[in-house]
């Protein structure tokens, strides 16, 4: 391995990327298993059923791939257009294993059209999939800019329809499982099926699982207490942001009576009651909700 696969191998470790998606219609699947995914130029005319006969990316002959979940704006697109789709769930050695470009956005984004390959290679280009901020620009409309958004997991891009296009062919062996029925959207949903949550029975076929849904009163409850963990965590920060704010506001408070030449703490400021007010409603009802969701 070079310098440049461990580099990009490095951010994969450090974001916590477990797994690469790419969907594909219910169809292709057996030809999927004994051959993998090909290039587009390498498949004959009716060896798989594919969902977009017309590319506008500069690299149509790539395979399309997204990290941690799938572009949901593509999937609702090229489910409602009657197609009846799976997911695979891949490897995320492809990354550095495989030569792959980086797109922050789609890749058939006029900002990307005439960009020069090797800029979009490498860890630099990986990495700005997740930067604070991205700008694109598609044809006919002025330039876009995203900010990402502070509920993300470290291994989500900034956009939903960011793009890693791979420019060879991705073996069985890097196929990991196939999601069937209901195709989950988000990356906490991925994640939970993964993770062996109950709602989920998975069927070993040819080293690969291939998953289908089931619900029950059980895995609606499991649901809630993994939900409910992550919940805790955002009180506590609140609490913490609360107790952060207070600190601010009572700073501000001193300098103000020292300004005013206030020396008695009788007269409170309005800021000072509702403050007040904001923290004895925070103490009563924050320990509710943990009580509730630690039941």
């Amino acid at each position: 391995m070079d310098q440049d696969q461990l580099a990009i191998k490095r951010i994969v470790e450090k974001r916590d990327i477990e797994w690469l998606c790419h969907f594909t219609p219910v169809e292709n699947l057996d030809n999927i298993r004994k051959n993998g995914l090909k290039l587009r130029h390498a498949l004959s005319r009716d060896e798989v059923k594919v969902t977009d006969s017309s590319r506008f990316d500069p690299f149509s002959n790539s395979i399309c791939l997204s990290i941690s979940k799938p572009n949901d704006w593509m999937l609702r697109k090229k489910l409602s257009q009657g197609f009846e789709l799976c997911l695979l769930l891949i490897d995320p050695a492809v990354l550095y294993e495989k030569k792959c470009l980086f797109y922050p956005h789609n890749a058939a984004t006029k900002s990307y059209r005439y960009m020069d390959e090797n800029s979009l290679m490498g860890d630099v280009a990986l990495e700005a999939l997740f930067d604070k901020e991205i700008t694109y620009q598609k044809s006919g409309y002025n330039p876009t800019t995203l900010m990402r958004e502070r509920n993300l997991f470290e291994c989500e891009t900034t956009s939903s329809q960011a793009e890693v296009q791979c420019l060879e062919t991705i073996e069985p062996r890097y196929i990991k499982r196939i999601i069937m029925d209901d195709i989950d959207l988000t990356y906490y949903q991925i994640r939970s099926f993964v993770r062996g949550r109950s709602d989920y029975r998975s069927v070993g076929i040819n080293n690969n699982s291939v998953s289908e849904k089931s619900t029950n009163m059980s895995s609606i409850i499991s649901g809630f207490k993994e939900g409910g963990r992550e919940f805790k965590d955002e009180c506590n920060n609140i609490v913490e942001g609360i107790k952060n704010y207070h600190k601010v506001v009572d700073e501000e408070e001193k300098k103000w009576r020292k300004e005013l030449g206030i020396k008695s703490d009788h007269k409170v400021s309005a800021v000072s009651v509702w403050i007040g007010i904001i923290k004895e409603i925070a103490v009563i009802l924050i320990p509710i909700a943990l009580a509730l969701i630690a039941m």
